[in-house]
């Protein structure tokens, strides 16, 4: 079984309640197949679904942190997107499509760091 198999779908929407267009982007694990395992476009994904898995993880703890530790982890979050948008992702174009959507949406990646109604995936979506 491929380790992408179960990975994370990460929604670039706002919620409903904010009147804003939610649109998924398809999984992590289906944009991967294809993609040469130890190349820079696989390093690449993996960085990403590390990075997902962090915000997510981060979400589901929110309420436990204190003012401090959220600042600190939103803004970590925030400084990890930049890089992706900045790593050069030439050799494989799989990985250059995942970026241009990384830039694309780059605001809604994260907007559940700032209202925290608004779930870092679309799971309830798909049930």
């Amino acid at each position: 079984m491929s380790p992408w198999q179960h990975s994370l779908c990460v929604s670039e929407y706002a919620s409903w309640q904010m009147h804003r267009a939610r649109s998924c982007r398809p999984s992590l694990g289906s944009q991967v197949q294809g993609v040469p395992e130890k190349s820079l476009a696989w390093a690449y994904f993996e960085i990403v679904k590390s990075w997902v898995t962090r915000a997510c993880r981060f979400h589901r703890r929110r309420n436990t942190l204190d003012n401090l530790r959220i600042r600190a982890e939103t803004g970590g979050l925030r400084k990890e997107l930049q890089r992706l948008l900045e790593t050069e992702t030439h050799d494989h174009d799989r990985a250059r499509r995942l970026q241009k959507r990384l830039r694309r949406y780059a605001t809604e990646w994260l907007t559940f760091l700032d209202r925290t109604e608004t779930p870092p995936t679309n799971y309830h979506a798909e049930m």
